[in-house]
């Protein structure tokens, strides 16, 4: 049984169910598996992309409140943080968490100083996954 808001605090579900999440991953089985953790939460708006151009238009098309993106070797592995610096404000404030297999100081400095709210390793625990998106929706007060 779900208590009421207390506090003028929003309620948790509904912050999870109004809410529109970008996943920028190309692999095919992992961005499924991201989708499918997000959707047995209750997040309705789950949208998808392989690819940094991709994400870039959808970004723009969408406006979703939270990005879950992927840090990958090839190339830069902030790439899509780095490309939305460089957008308009709105964008600039999309709170993004990166999901990446390294545990590498430069590479989670890198991703804080460019921005990033979050920062979980793979292969993450849903749970994990969870609690930083809460955070970031509720404290940020992004829906």
């Amino acid at each position: 049984r779900r208590r009421p808001a207390r506090s003028g605090k929003t309620d948790m579900p509904l912050l999870l169910t109004k809410s529109r999440v970008l996943i920028f991953e190309p692999d095919t089985q992992e961005r499924r598996a991201i989708q499918r953790t997000l959707i047995s939460w209750g997040i309705k708006s789950v949208f998808e992309s392989a690819t940094v151009g991709e994400a870039l238009r959808m970004i723009e098309e969408i406006r979703p409140d939270m990005i879950l993106s992927a840090a990958y070797a090839a190339g830069d592995e902030c790439e899509l943080l780095s490309a939305t610096r460089g957008m308009d404000e709105h964008v600039r404030n999309i709170p993004f968490i990166i999901l990446s297999r390294k545990a590498e100081r430069g590479l989670v400095s890198k991703a804080i100083a460019l921005g990033a709210r979050g920062y979980v390793l793979k292969p993450f625990h849903p749970a994990s996954l969870k609690k930083h998106c809460m955070n970031i929706l509720y404290n940020e007060g992004v829906c």
